[in-house]
């Protein structure tokens, strides 16, 4: 049987054409079949369908196929759908500000998002370097292709070789039939977005090198080069100049890289963008979860929070804000729950999280009569963190009047 000269079966029985022993079983059994057997020197996919007429069998349908064709196409399908995963979310309209460093640095990076040089955005853990460069992605002409995000502290290297970098079949054990495209072909007209660069193993280095300045790869295992089309978005958290000079990072790659820098603030140094952030977090959590409660701030918790330093930066911030949407309930004091969740996140062996909003000087104040501390204390429900920062005080002022007082726990 030659499965490529059908026409000389058309019209014959298929007894004389399903002359194999397998084949023959199939095409006779009474129930609709779908199996994968072996043929001479490859695998078909055979599929039957019986016809019925009166309730009884008036023939059989039977559809062969090659096994390794319908694999193909399930890895193009696998491929296009992976592709399909790879879009930037977020733009800059998604970015709550109204610091004017942050409006500065989000102008700087619509600039240099119409140009197709390398970036380097620098900025402590937890200020949106991704959010930042999806905007970019979405504001440059590339913003219709893909934007590929990799975090290269996160795989060890091999497995960060081959994700960015793909390979061919049996390029090592294991490896998926058929190979795989690494990130950099994904991102092909598109953007990718190396996080955590200065990770990147010392190893791989060189040839991340080498894609920058060729604007080409070669798979694992491959002998082939593929050239690529591809803008490069690096965000490291670290000084890549001092890594450099350790030994750390190669400095021939830092040049590379280094041709456009955003420098993102840290949330500290953006305390007019606390109250925003703060009340769009409550918001899309209490939505989430479907809760028609508000939960409002006052300009005193507004103060409280802008008072904190915040070092996970916005993502502390947003889980903070996570955990107050969950467990404020009706009736229960706002204030009260935020200095109560702001008082046990401080750590026993660190300073207390809030500093004193009043000046240096005012925190010395011990001349407080007992009435005022009393009422204030009482307006806190007891809360010493809220209490001192109501009055405007250092913790340590205020247990030192409360000792003078001999005020108990409350």
């Amino acid at each position: 049987m030659q499965l490529s000269r059908r026409e000389q079966y058309l019209g014959k029985p298929a007894s004389s054409v399903f002359s194999t022993p397998a084949l023959s079983r199939i095409v006779s059994a009474t129930e609709n079949t779908d199996e994968i057997i072996a043929y001479k020197n490859t695998h078909l996919s055979v599929k039957t369908k019986n016809m019925m007429m009166h309730g009884l069998r008036a023939g059989t349908v039977v559809s062969l196929l090659n096994a390794a064709q319908i694999q193909t196409t399930e890895d193009q399908l696998r491929k296009k759908l992976h592709y399909k995963g790879h879009k930037a979310k977020y733009t800059f309209g998604d970015i709550i500000t109204r610091s004017p460093r942050m409006i500065a640095c989000i102008q700087e990076a619509k600039a240099f998002a119409q140009t197709d040089s390398n970036i380097v955005v620098v900025g402590e853990t937890g200020t949106g370097k991704e959010l930042l460069s999806q905007s970019i992605h979405a504001w440059s002409r590339r913003s219709q292709n893909n934007f590929v995000a990799i975090n290269c502290a996160a795989l060890p290297e091999n497995l960060l070789e081959s994700e960015l970098f793909g390979y061919v079949e049996g390029a090592f054990t294991g490896a998926t039939r058929g190979g795989k495209p690494g990130l950099f072909e994904i991102a092909h007209n598109g953007t990718i977005f190396l996080d955590e660069i200065s990770e990147i193993p010392l190893g791989l280095q060189g040839r991340l090198l080498r894609v920058l300045q060729e604007r080409e790869i070669m798979r694992l295992g491959d002998s082939q080069v593929t050239p690529i089309n591809i803008r490069v978005i690096a965000a490291t958290n670290k000084n890549l100049e001092s890594l450099v000079r350790a030994g750390k990072f190669r400095s021939d790659l830092y040049y590379r890289l280094y041709v456009l820098q955003l420098n993102l603030p840290p949330l500290r140094e953006r305390q007019e963008d606390i109250p925003l952030l703060t009340q769009s977090f409550l918001r899309n959590f209490q939505a989430r979860e479907g809760d028609g409660c508000p939960l409002e701030l006052s300009d005193g918790d507004c103060r409280l929070l802008q008072s904190c330093p915040w070092r996970g930066n916005i993502r502390e911030l947003q889980n903070f804000c996570e955990r107050l949407a969950v467990l404020y309930r009706p009736g229960v004091s706002v204030s009260g729950l935020i200095a109560h969740l702001l008082e046990s996140a401080a750590s026993p062996e660190t300073p207390p999280p809030c500093p004193p909003l009043m000046p240096k000087a005012a925190h010395t104040r011990i001349d407080l009569s007992y009435e005022e501390l009393l009422a204030v204390l009482q307006e806190c429900g007891g809360n010493r963190t809220q209490t001192a920062a109501k009055l405007g005080i250092s913790r340590g002022t205020l247990w030192r009047l409360l000792k003078k007082y001999q005020v108990g726990q409350t």
